[in-house]
Parts: C-alpha cells; sequence; structure tokens
C-alpha cells in the first residue's frame, strides 16, 4: 500500500471544486454535530440542488418498487436502451445515513449510460432509524427478488451486477458476500467506488487525508460507522468488514480508489485481499481526487472518463 505517494495533492479543478464548496452559503459544522437530519437536507440541497441539476438523458427512468416478503423496496431504474435486460443493481453513497435516489441520481444516471445496461438503484433503508442489517438486508432482498425472477418489476437479470459508491460500495461488497453465504443467484461483476472496508481505519491515508481538508474527515467516517452499527461498531460482522471476509468465490471486481480520500488504503488492501484469494480484480486510483468525485462530473471532466472505463469494464463483465 505504499506504492501511492502519501501527500498527494488535488489536482487543479478540485482545488476549484473544494473552493467553490468552502465559499458555498450553509452550515459547514461537521456531521456529527449536525445530526441525521440536517445532514440529509444539507446533502440534498448541494447534490439535488447543483450536482446532479443537470441530468443526462436516458431513454427509460422510471421509479418502480420490489415487492419482497416482509417489505416493499422502492428503486429507480434507468434504463439507456429499453432492454430489461442483464441489470446493474446500484446503491447509493452518503455513509448509510444521509443519500437517497435523488441525491445519487446522476451517479446513476453515468454508469447506465456508461455501460448500456439497466441500473435498478435500490433505495434502502437508512440508520441510525434502520441501523445494521437493515441497509444491507434491503440490497440482498432486492437483488435476490429479481434474479430469481420473483419481483414484480421488468427487468430480466440471468446476469446482473452490482456497484456503488462509498457506503454504497460496502454495501455492493457485503451483498456479494452474502449472495455468496446464502446460496442466492451469484453477480457476475462488482464495481466498487472508494468505499468502506475496514471500520477499524487502520491504512495510513487515514492520517494524511482525513483531517477534514479533503472533503471527507476520519471523523466523519467515525460518526457514520457509528450511526450504521450503534453497538456493532467495536466488533463489526464481516459483511461490512470485508477485508476480515474469506473472499473465495467473489465474482470479478473493479474496485476504485481516490488518491487524496481518507478511504483510499481501504480500497488498495482489498486489492491485496482478493489477489491473495484469488479473484480476478482490477485496481484504480483516481489521482488527484477526493471522495464524492465521482458525482461531480458537471465540474470534473477526468471524472467521466473514469466511470467511462468503469462502465466498459461492467459491460464486458455482463456481455
Amino acid at each position: 500500500m505504499n506504492q501511492h505517494n502519501p501527500r498527494a495533492s488535488v489536482s487543479p479543478a478540485v482545488a476549484k471544486v473544494l473552493r467553490f464548496l468552502a465559499d458555498r452559503p450553509g452550515d459547514k459544522r461537521p456531521v456529527s454535530e449536525l445530526g441525521p437530519e440536517a445532514a440529509r437536507a444539507r446533502t440534498r440541497d448541494l447534490w439535488v440542488g447543483h450536482w446532479s441539476a443537470e441530468p443526462l438523458f436516458i431513454a427509460d427512468v422510471r421509479d418502480d418498487v420490489v415487492k419482497t416478503a416482509d417489505r416493499n423496496i422502492p428503486v429507480r431504474i434507468y434504463d439507456p436502451e429499453s432492454s430489461g435486460d442483464r441489470p446493474v443493481f446500484y446503491f447509493h453513497g452518503g455513509g448509510w445515513v444521509t443519500g437517497d435516489l435523488d441525491t445519487h441520481d446522476g451517479l446513476a444516471r453515468r454508469i447506465a449510460l456508461f455501460s448500456g445496461r439497466p441500473v435498478v438503484s435500490v433505495d434502502y433503508r437508512r440508520a441510525p432509524e434502520n441501523p445494521y442489517p437493515a441497509p444491507l438486508d434491503d440490497c440482498v432482498a432486492a437483488v435476490a427478488a429479481v434474479a430469481t425472477g420473483k419481483a414484480n418489476i421488468d427487468i430480466d437479470a440471468p446476469r446482473f451486477g452490482l456497484s456503488g459508491d462509498s457506503a454504497g460500495a460496502t454495501l455492493a461488497l457485503g451483498t456479494a458476500l452474502r449472495l455468496r453465504d446464502e446460496g442466492l443467484p451469484q453477480a457476475s461483476a462488482a464495481a466498487l467506488i472508494y468505499g468502506s472496508y475496514d471500520p477499524a481505519m487502520r491504512g495510513e491515508s487515514y492520517e494524511h487525508f482525513g483531517g477534514g481538508d479533503f472533503l471527507l474527515s476520519s471523523a466523519d467516517i467515525l460518526w457514520y460507522e457509528q450511526q450504521f452499527l450503534g453497538e456493532l461498531a467495536s466488533d463489526p460482522p464481516v459483511y461490512v468488514a470485508p477485508l476480515e471476509a474469506n473472499l473465495e468465490g467473489l465474482p470479478p471486481l473493479f474496485i476504485t480508489a481516490a488518491e487524496c480520500d481518507p478511504l483510499r488504503d481501504d480500497s488498495l488492501a482489498l486489492a491485496e485481499a482478493a489477489k491473495k484469494a484469488g479473484i480476478p480484480h482490477e485496481l484504480r486510483v483516481w489521482e488527484g481526487m477526493v471522495h464524492a468525485s465521482a458525482g461531480m462530473s458537471r465540474a470534473l471532466n477526468q471524472t467521466d472518463r473514469h466511470l467511462a472505463e468503469l462502465g466498459v469494464w461492467l459491460a464486458r463483465m455482463l456481455a
């Protein structure tokens, strides 16, 4: 994990974004001081009001509900070819607390556009009102219902992929592990965007980039984990601490990390663990990028190049 510069600096374009965020009106307190509801409102104001305010055109976008035995799970389906075939299930970020279908609409659209596959964005329950395992249960249940042909939505999944960003990447990997362990249909691929894989926060990147100057701080991450895991935070299950899990039998992984992100070393460690477990994988470290940059295509041209590479990989895996 020493192959990347621990003192890396952000790109000029990212520096401009950070200045924009610093100058933008609004409460700048950390999420731990805001609390869940105020943090959600601030996230929606920024991501719905700005980053996702100019949505890419997708041929077919519709809201639906996956009905399971004990609950209804809202989803939003993005189908660029109106095919309904071989989808990618996408789980949004937001620390399991603040994100939703609308905040991550722009990123879901880009994954659909660049992969050419239908994207099923899952509106899982959020912490702290619904702590672990509720968010992961929703992700697994939605995927399993569609993949076994028991869902009421018009999607055919003889092959399917998983994807997510940040907390959503953690959920995507946890879903892959649960599908394997519970004998459910297996994903053909998982594309993971700067996820959290080590709740113990052991990587050096937490020290180098976690002070608050790079958008996401180590203190923020700790607060999100506490909201999600509650009393389990001191001994997290392997489905949210996959560096402690047996990874054998997982599908091929496309692992991305932002170079200037406290979570960067989690992705580097995951790539090493995948290598040891014999899991086909590709690792991409996005130079000069910070956490959440995948949703900032409006200001960062290089983001679309990164996501296009991820989309092409998904298309190849699901062909």
